[in-house]
């Protein structure tokens, strides 16, 4: 491959929807959101170890399908770091919240690989949030045991 042709492969609609997603992380922070979030968050804690790990996946993957998934961990990091939830270890909520930002199925933006199969694989919208919806309910339950579990 030629430098031009390198050039010429980026796909630049995909490295602006990334960097745009920086500002709506920002002011989710700016605008105290993340600060309601923490608290909705803290509120989930009644509902066991298992279904808060799971509220957390479940969280940092809706919050990845609107922006993007590094914003989503740098906010949600930002709740969860001085949270502290008894029988619940950091280490656990930590893999939680980077596992559920890692893999957004619902909608084609938080992810760039998304973005990327989104127009030549002729998706719609819809169909993301029509496979995706069972797919992150079943993770979140997958690494929520796992990481009430191991961790």
């Amino acid at each position: 491959m030629t430098l031009d042709q390198a050039w010429r492969a980026i796909n630049y609609r995909v490295l602006l929807v990334v960097a745009c997603s920086f500002g709506p992380g920002k002011a989710l922070t700016n605008t105290g959101l993340a600060k309601f979030a923490g608290v909705a968050l803290q509120s989930m804690t009644s509902l066991g170890n298992f279904g808060f790990l799971f509220m957390i996946v479940l969280f940092s993957s809706l919050l990845t399908s609107i922006v993007s998934n590094s914003t989503a961990v740098i906010t949600l990091y930002a709740i969860l770091r001085t949270m502290k939830v008894p029988g619940v270890s950091m280490e656990a909520m930590m893999c939680c919240m980077m596992l559920g930002g890692s893999t957004d199925y619902i909608t084609p933006i938080g992810y760039q690989t998304n973005l990327m199969v989104y127009k030549r694989g002729g998706y719609a919208f819809a169909d993301y949030t029509k496979v995706g919806l069972g797919l992150t309910i079943l993770e979140c339950a997958v690494y929520a045991g796992m990481a009430n579990i191991v961790l």
